[in-house]
């Protein structure tokens, strides 16, 4: 454990250094996104979903949307790091070096389960190191929540193996796993999903592989009912946001496939090269294991993760475009290089099963070729390293600031919301002439500016305002209007209903006369206080079954 733990620190200590690299692809938002959730997480807000300080203050829908997993464990460093960290990167960046470690660990603890002791540390170091796992997920592209995801697959095939030797702890473990793994990433959930369903099949006994696939596949679904808080919303919630902006043309998944010509050494063409040199590894070292004709059990399980490498790369090719096609939700995970994410298991799962066998006689060459595949892996994650932060190297100004509070939420956007307020010079002198948080009240009548209103309190999900109007009156509240925003007066209890203002959609409301205390909430609609039901009863029955398991357990002990 030590030394897994050393190994991860030593190849991400510079995001404990300087944070998440501020010159990958999407760092700048996973750190706005952290700073305002754990914020609001601190405040008291147990799941913050509407973060209200983004887009200069307008608020976003961001984890209505975006798993929390993530933003949750960086936020336990927020406390720590908030004097020195103004930005969130530092936050950010301990996050990941907690994800890398805790892959690690996870690794082993699966590999242990299939082989021997330096076989699994062999196996969960190269999971580390593994270049789509380090130098482009962390260090290329700053893909945090997907970086998270690489935790939960092996505990989830840990489960899938206990399944299979029936073990008591297994059913409930799988269905947590999995849970985590949705809370982590949803695309490569959806990439990932079929492996452990196909594992428990394949690799189980003759006489148990329906009653075993079907075990895995039910504890799955209870995985996802435990992970509903997060995910019903974003199935029952996406005509709430503008989805073309999501699935645009730069995220066109046809635009990603391996092997279209790339300029040299962009991003296309470093995703090209660390695929095919794990697609080698993974072909190179079962063709060795085969060789040596292991054990059926072991060759198996070999077969198995050759298979699984294989098929993962199959759907990061042109090759797979007709089953992009004709499955619909394999367009919504936009690059086809999500699927690396499973090669990178298989990687470490056949590098375990090698590693007695690298180490035959016959097998020398084979070490030489390892060898020298492994100093190129380390010499890909310390470039990625080295060219990720603005410390390190010369980029443009704009391209090394750290901190902009104007940057829009681009792929968040509320379907009310203008689009012109997504151009940054539109959006200042929106800003201008109406600040974030501002208040207007004007006559329903004729629109000329009557009596006051003011802000009591300002909470992310609700505001409470001080209304005096001589007359009944409109009310704008600059702030993103989104579906269940609603208003309530104090003193009588009458609801008011809110809608977004035309053209930029924020909120407004049709107030009475008088003087009174106006409530205005984002309410919980049916998808989230679905979500939150399902989660519960989902949790009560995986608690019911590990009780029933840790009785069974003290009950057949002590009857032998």
């Amino acid at each position: 454990m030590l030394l897994i733990v050393a190994v991860a620190l030593l190849v991400c200590w510079p995001v404990l250094i300087h944070g998440v690299p501020n010159l990958a692809h999407d760092s700048s938002q996973h750190a706005r996104w952290d700073k305002s959730f754990a914020q609001q997480l601190w405040a008291g807000e147990w799941y913050p979903r509407w973060l209200a300080s983004q887009n200069g203050g307008l608020g976003a829908p961001v984890f209505f949307f975006y798993p929390p997993l993530p933003s949750y464990a960086s936020s336990v460093f927020r406390p720590l790091l908030a004097a020195r960290d103004p930005g969130g990167w530092l936050q950010v960046g301990c996050g990941c070096a907690l994800a890398l470690v805790l892959s690690g660990v996870a690794a082993y603890f699966w590999l242990r389960s299939l082989t021997t002791p330096g076989a699994a540390l062999f196996g969960a170091i190269l999971y580390v190191i593994a270049p789509y796992h380090l130098a482009i997920d962390l260090y290329n592209r700053g893909a945090v929540s997907e970086f998270w995801s690489f935790v939960w697959l092996p505990l989830v095939m840990l489960a899938v193996d206990g399944v299979i030797q029936r073990r008591r702890w297994a059913f409930a473990g799988l269905s947590c796993s999995y849970a985590l793994l949705l809370f982590s990433h949803f695309g490569v959930t959806l990439c990932f999903s079929a492996v452990p369903v196909a594992a428990a099949f394949l690799l189980s006994e003759r006489g148990r592989k329906m009653r075993t696939t079907l075990t895995t596949a039910v504890a799955m679904t209870l995985g996802a009912g435990l992970a509903s808080v997060f995910v019903l919303p974003v199935l029952l919630g996406e005509h709430n946001i503008h989805m073309e902006l999501i699935l645009d043309d730069f995220c066109d998944y046809r635009k990603w496939f391996l092997f279209q010509i790339p300029s040299p050494l962009d991003f296309k063409t470093r995703v090209l090269f660390v695929t095919l040199s794990m697609v080698i590894w993974v072909c190179g070292l079962s063709w060795l294991c085969l060789r040596f004709r292991p054990q059926p059990r072991e060759r198996s399980r070999v077969a198995f993760y050759l298979g699984v490498g294989m098929t993962a790369f199959f759907f990061t090719t042109q090759a797979s475009a007709p089953l992009w096609r004709v499955l619909p939700y394999l367009k919504d995970l936009q690059f086809p290089y999500r699927f690396d994410t499973v090669l990178t298991l298989a990687v470490a799962a056949v590098s375990a099963l090698a590693f007695s066998y690298i180490r035959q006689p016959g097998a020398r060459p084979w070490l030489v070729v390892a060898s020298l595949f492994l100093v190129a892996w380390m010499a890909a994650d310390g470039w990625a390293a080295v060219s990720a932060f603005s410390e390190w190297r010369q980029v443009p100004s704009e391209r090394a600031q750290r901190v902009d509070p104007l940057q829009h939420e681009r792929f968040l956007w509320p379907q009310s919301a203008s689009l012109r307020l997504l151009e940054r010079s539109f959006l200042e002198q929106y800003l201008a002439a109406h600040p974030a948080r501002s208040l207007e009240l004007r006559s329903a009548a004729d629109g000329q500016p009557i009596g006051r209103a003011s802000v009591a309190d300002w909470q992310p999900r609700r505001i409470v305002l001080d209304v005096d109007a001589p007359e009944p009156g409109r009310l704008t509240i600059n702030h993103l209007y989104y579906a269940g925003w609603r208003g309530r007066i104090g003193a009588s209890g009458q609801a008011i209903s809110a809608k977004p203002t035309s053209p930029d959609g924020m909120i407004e409301m049709d107030v009475p006369r008088g003087h009174y205390s106006l409530s205005v909430e984002l309410a919980r609609e049916g998808p989230e206080k679905a979500g939150i039901a399902i989660s519960i009863c989902s949790a009560l029955i995986v608690l019911v079954i590990a009780a029933a398991g840790v009785i069974g357990r003290r009950q057949a002990t002590s009857i032998s």
